[in-house]
């Protein structure tokens, strides 16, 4: 409906309305004649949020940047509601120092709109849902952050702000940089995006920094507005509503309050069509709602599927409020409840289950199996029990209590004697409970219990002990338990003052009316599969039951495992075939190895409203054959192009390899294949497949070769991993051979194809650079699988290529009959699988014979990695069948090793025996400093000059090591270098790293200079390759330090130097090191390239991440930092004891004998046990024989730990007396820190003499061989 009334009109509605609502004052005229815009408002400039902080990453920053973030409508209701902003302000201030001085310019566009969404998203928003306010160039320069500059920016039509949430984008294109900061509100919690960049060209990622949200960020802004006089305005208190986890069936309500100015009808409130959202009102009055009208919405989760809805609040001549609502739907958990008894009696029991006018009872009761009628094997997970005031009373005070229930499966059908003892029981619950007197005979009260842990009830009859502790006397108490008369039985019951006073006991009839709750359970059995060995395509089979406690909400669902080689027989079962079998049913998992690199997945188990349950698979695969493996090629560099181009959706190539690199016996059958991959940038799922034939020709032709036989196919998930390091490959791409491939002892052609959906991969092949030139590869690649056909030289999609020999791993079968003389081993490879560096791992053989000519040998294995125990089996106890022999693996270096053996006997087929590992670093904890936030390829090292050196103190709090003692052995700079591409060579410089602890909390100054490097230690020194990545995956520019450097749990000092050739300088200046910017804005680095003293900036814009790897140091601390015995005197002993403790010790301390005779200390030898106790003391005890001032110092020394030092000082005086006398004397005057005041020459009484000489003070003064000890006051 539309109104359309004049200025009268509408004053005279008013007047009307007044008059019918007598009570409405004149004051409410007012307001409401402001809200038809009678009278207009003036301009005012308010300020949003308080400077707490200064941030470059907030508002704009570099040559280019987006900055993102919604001002919530609560933290702008200093707006005044609906207005029109004429001007934005932001405070900066220019950091000056460095190269970055002068002014900043640049060209700037601000976007705003209205919003209901409460915070940003994970991406920008498309700008052109926004309304561009400004675009203008602008210049920043000067300010400090005591008095900030302000940038005021005139938008060039006044923005309507609805009163909602407000959305800002901020576009800063070009110019020149310089370091500018921007006020910002930290402790909000408002997330905020923000990218720069080192260019204008966003296209160009290579200068783009990598997108952060961070919500510590939020823009100090002052908005320029004037009030909406005019135009109807509609405003909710809520936008989003989210719920968050939300019980299925349950309901949810949520109060809206709808406030509407100027409005030319009413306010309707329309639920979507989902009908998810249900609301009290659909309308409100124009009238109500102009000063706020308060609905309810109500949502009931019905299922899993549904996680959200909307309403919509419109209004005539407003833009809809669209309200959205969200939640994630959480089933309920499964079970029945019972109640045990009737409320068939008026009557109760005020002693059981608690006599509430004592201050203590305990009573015990029975409940049989067909009182509970629950079943076998349920859960209890909560009891009740109904209680009131008798009819006679009207009211009845609380009375707090501390309860304990105890339950107990039994045979018994009735109570003993006397109350059993609880440590035989389960105690269940042990809280506090408040009974109130609310209840009455005909509506009781239930008291519920709810239990920490299930109790699991096996179907008997169930014992019940209720303990109550009244925390006040009601001696007069009348509170009644609700009770079954008919289904009466014995009872006991014991009252008093306390457990240990026992007042009275009752032994009669009772059954207390009670509640129980069961819950649902499943249980699995076995808990784990675990198959142990398992040969390749041999399928392993392990039956699973599913034992089901109750009933469930909807049967049970089995996950499909991730792996192709475990299946199970069924994925489901409902709640009628779980009936069917009596709450036990079963499936089978069947395990079948098609490769030796996987060895565990998982089944999840699961029901709705259940907690998942994991069964872990797992198995040993093994070859299954006996085995001989020959590695092609020396693992020395890498390539994203051979075998397979990575960085296409679809490539191929072939390859031939020679006999004489093969070295294989003709007719020996291959059974594996696998290439190594050294760095994976992202996990990426491929189609495989590899086509194999024998051949006479040397290499490959111009052409893709057709009729090979296709021996492998297969999908893999090549995992992310790897650090772009050529001699550690990380993963190898592994083809078994089902059926085999013989060998013919010639040259061996092979194809390979990968298909994936996914372009712009990473895959780095290891290869052989040493061998560049002599393997032909031809290769193709497409963005389509059918499009491969196609590839062609002219269309350089197909070339043939001698640029890398890829490496390849091959493994035969030997398939050879068996002679009347023969041996065998109950396995025939060993893989061992991740295997730490320095670890020995071992594995026995067992081996067995018949009709043996000799006995049997075991050479030395080809890699020193691999030792047996035995170089000789004997025959008779092969033939005997009790020989064994034992492998040992100690991993020396990083990354996949193979070594192979063989067994022989004179007559016999030689069995060959390979053993495969992972060399992998040992598990050492390591702590990351800062959290990368962008790239910069200044720190720790410039590598765009041929030297630099830096200076950075990383301080405690950020190590986060709580000031303990730590050996670092190698740091890890995160970086990464975008140069590198294909065949170009990795950049090699010579990097110098030194470490030192330190209180410092930053850098020196500028005028100070670098720190003196030869006072700290140095920790490594010599050269290290920098390798192509990506943000998305950097490498780590890890430095293995040559010893352990002791970290004493202060700030730690790093100085990093490098020196490279100048020709490769440019190369280098594509290498960016990751930093945290929000830490860099509280912390200063030096850094300068050329000569050290030469200090080119000291900076705030840096803080480079490390991460440190640190092992547990010996740590040592004691009470007290230092010892002094002031005012001793001679003769006289004195004593102090300082606590010591410690931690992680190798040895003992030993405790260094003081240099003066008259102290000492005790123990002298502290051991490692009490000193790691805590228990600790060191006592020191000083007897001076003679007046003197001095220092000594104690040393505490223990294996692998820093040495301490307890610094002792004293004064001792020969008393204090007066020298009265005219005959004049010399004396000496020194502070209490022995430092020489004055030499005089006095008369008369010593102190009268000497308060004109000197100030006040306590001072030693000697005259003679006396020394006195004077308070001088003025």
């Amino acid at each position: 409906m539309h109104y359309h009334k004049s200025k009268t009109q509408t004053i005279s509605l008013i007047n009307n309305y007044i008059i019918m609502r007598k009570e409405a004052s004149f004051y409410l005229f007012l307001l409401v004649m402001l809200a038809f815009g009678i009278q207009a408002k003036a301009a005012n400039t308010v300020q949003v949020g308080e400077i707490g902080g200064w941030s470059q990453k907030v508002v704009m920053s570099l040559s280019s940047s987006h900055f993102e973030t919604i001002y919530p409508s609560d933290l702008l209701s200093s707006l005044g509601g609906p207005c029109e902003i004429s001007e934005l302000s932001f405070p900066y201030y220019q950091s000056g120092g460095g190269s970055h001085t002068g002014g900043h310019t640049g060209n700037v566009k601000i976007y705003l709109a209205n919003t209901t969404d409460a915070e940003v998203a994970t991406d920008f928003t498309d700008v052109s849902t926004m309304t561009l306010v400004y675009d203008g160039a602008t210049t920043w320069e000067g300010g400090s952050e005591a008095e900030p500059q302000w940038n005021k920016y005139t938008l060039s039509t006044p923005f309507k702000y609805t009163g909602r949430n407000l959305r800002i984008f901020i576009d800063k294109n070009a110019g020149n940089y310089s370091s500018v900061y921007f006020g910002a509100q930290t402790n909000l919690n408002i997330p905020c995006l923000f990218q720069d960049a080192w260019t204008s060209d966003w296209t160009n990622t290579e200068y783009v920094n990598k997108m952060s949200r961070n919500t510590n960020v939020m823009p100090v802004t002052k908005f320029t507005v004037t009030p909406t006089t005019s135009g109807t305005t509609l405003v909710s208190s809520v936008y989003n509503w989210k719920l968050g986890n939300a019980t299925i069936g349950q309901t949810y309500t949520q109060t809206v309050t709808v406030t509407g100015q100027r409005l030319q009808g009413p306010v309707t409130i329309t639920p979507s069509s989902k009908g998810l959202v249900s609301v009290s009102e659909t309308e409100i009055n124009q009238y109500t709602a102009l000063y706020g009208k308060d609905i309810t919405l109500s949502v009931t989760p019905k299922d899993d599927q549904e996680t959200e809805d909307y309403v919509t609040i419109s209004t005539e001549g407003a833009d809809p409020i669209k309200l959205n609502v969200s939640w994630t739907p959480k089933w309920p958990r499964p079970g029945t409840s019972v109640q045990v008894g009737d409320d068939n009696s008026a009557l109760s029991d005020f002693r059981i289950p608690a006599k509430l006018n004592s201050l203590y009872s305990k009573s015990e009761m029975i409940y049989k199996s067909d009182d509970l009628n629950l079943g076998k094997n349920c859960q209890i997970s909560k009891i009740a029990f109904a209680y009131a005031k008798d009819k006679w009373s009207y009211s009845k005070p609380e009375i707090p209590a501390n309860v304990k229930i105890y339950l107990q499966n039994t045979d018994a059908t009735e109570v003993g004697s006397a109350i059993t003892d609880v440590a035989t029981m389960t105690k269940v619950y042990d809280g506090k409970v408040t009974y109130v007197g609310t209840g009455t005979p005909t509506d009781p009260l239930w008291l519920n219990f709810e239990f920490e842990k299930p109790f699991e009830y096996t179907g008997g009859a169930l014992r019940v002990v209720y303990e109550n502790i009244n925390e006040i006397e009601k001696t007069s108490c009348s509170y009644y338990f609700r009770d079954d008369y008919y289904k009466h039985r014995k009872a006991l019951l014991a009252y008093g003052s306390s457990a240990s006073k026992i007042e009275a006991s009752y032994d009669g009839q009772a059954f207390p009316v009670m509640k129980v709750y069961s819950e649902s359970s499943i249980k699995v059995d076995p808990e784990k599969v675990e198959a142990g060995e398992v040969a390749l395509y041999i399928p392993y089979e392990k039956e699973v039951t599913l034992n089901v406690l109750g009933e469930l909400n909807n049967g049970i669902t089995i996950s499909t495992p991730t792996t192709d080689f475990v299946k199970v027989s069924k994925t489901s079962f409902t709640n009628q075939e779980i009936a069917d079998a009596n709450g036990q049913v079963k499936f089978k998992v069947t395990i079948t190895p098609e490769e030796t690199l996987t060895s565990k997945d998982q089944i999840v188990v699961s029901s709705r409203g259940l907690d998942d349950i994991v069964v872990p698979v797992t198995w040993t695969p093994v070859l299954g054959y006996k085995a001989a493996v020959r590695t092609l090629g020396e693992t020395n560099d890498i390539s994203t192009k051979v075998p397979l181009f990575s960085t296409w959706e679809c490539s191929e190539s072939e390859l031939v390899y020679k006999a004489s690199d093969l070295k294989l016996k003709k007719g020996s059958t291959i059974r594996r294949i696998e290439f190594p991959i050294a760095f994976n940038s992202n996990a990426v799922s491929e189609d495989l497949t590899v086509s194999l034939s024998n051949t006479t020709e040397d290499e490959v032709g111009e052409e893709f070769t057709e009729g090979m036989t296709q021996v492998a196919k297969v999908t893999k998930v090549i995992p992310a991993g790897g650090q772009v390091e050529a001699s550690t490959p990380f993963y190898y791409l592994t083809f078994d051979i089902k059926d085999g491939f013989v060998y013919d002892g010639s040259n061996l052609r092979l194809r390979i194809k990968g298909v994936s959906a996914e372009a712009s991969q990473e895959w780095h092949f290891s290869i052989d650079s040493k061998r560049r030139g002599e393997l032909p590869v031809l290769v193709r690649f497409a963005e389509k699988e059918a499009e491969l056909a196609g590839c062609s030289a002219e269309a350089k999609t197909l070339y043939r290529t001698k640029a890398a020999f890829p490496v390849i791993r091959i493994t035969t079968e030997d398939k050879s009959t068996e002679t009347a003389t023969t041996f065998d081993t109950d396995s025939y490879s060993w893989v061992n699988g991740n295997s730490e560096v320095g670890k020995e791992y071992t594995k026995v053989v067992k081996v067995s014979a018949k009709s043996l000519n000799g006995d049997i040998a075991i050479s030395t294995p080809d890699n020193k990695t691999v030792t047996i125990d035995k170089t000789t089996i004997a025959k008779n106890e092969a033939e005997a069948g009790t020989a064994e022999f034992t492998i040992t693996l100690k991993a020396t270096e990083l990354g996949d090793g193979v070594a192979n053996f063989t067994l022989t006997s004179e007559g016999a087929d030689a069995i060959e025996f390979p053993v495969y590992w992972k060399g992998v670093t040992p598990d050492i904890p390591s702590v990351q400093a800062g959290t990368i936030s962008n790239w910069y390829p200044y720190m720790p090292l410039d590598l765009g000059s041929p030297s630099s050196h830096s200076e950075f103190v990383y301080r405690a709090a950020d190590l986060g090591l709580d000031g303990m003692n730590k050996y670092i052995s190698r740091i890890a700079y995160p970086y990464y270098q975008y140069a590198l591409h294909g065949d170009a060579d990795p950049m090699t410089t010579k990097v110098t790293i030194y470490v030192a602890n330190t209180t410092d909390n930053d850098v020196p100054n500028e005028d100070e200079g670098f720190t003196d490097v030869s006072k700290m230690t140095k920790v490594f020194e010599g050269e290290y390759t920098f390798k192509e990545g990506s943000q998305n995956a950097p490498q780590y520019a890890t430095f293995e330090f040559a010893d352990k450097f002791l970290y004493t749990g202060n700030n730690l000092r790093v100085v990093c130097l490098h020196e490279c050739d100048v020709d490769k300088t440019s190369d280098f200046n594509k290498i960016y090191f990751a930093q945290d910017a929000d830490k860099a804005n509280n912390q200063y680095s030096l850094l300068t390239v050329g000569d050290v003293s030469d200090v080119r900036y000291r900076t705030g814009s840096y803080y480079p991440v490390a991460k440190f790897f640190v092992e547990d140091a010996p740590t040592v601390r004691l009470s007290e930092n230092k010892v002094e015995f002031t005012n001793a005197e001679v003769g006289k002993t004195y004593t102090k004891k300082i606590a010591l403790s410690a931690a992680n010790l190798i040895g003992d301390i030993i405790v260094s004998d003081p240099a003066s005779s008259d102290i000492t200390v005790a123990p002298t030898v502290i051991s490692k046990e009490e000193a790691e106790s805590g228990n600790a003391v060191l006592t020191i005890t000083f007897k001076p024989t003679v007046a003197s001032v001095g220092n000594d110092v104690l040393e505490l020394f223990t294996e692998g730990g820093e040495t301490i030092t307890l610094p002792i000082s004293w004064d001792v005086a020969t008393g204090i007396e007066g020298i009265d006398g005219t005959t004049p004397y010399n004396v000496e005057v020194i502070d209490l820190s022995g430092r020489h005041i004055a030499t005089t020459t006095v008369s008369g009484n010593l102190y009268e003499a000497l308060r004109g000489k000197i100030g006040e003070g306590v001072y030693l003064v000697k005259t003679g061989n006396k020394v006195y000890k004077l308070n001088i006051k003025k």
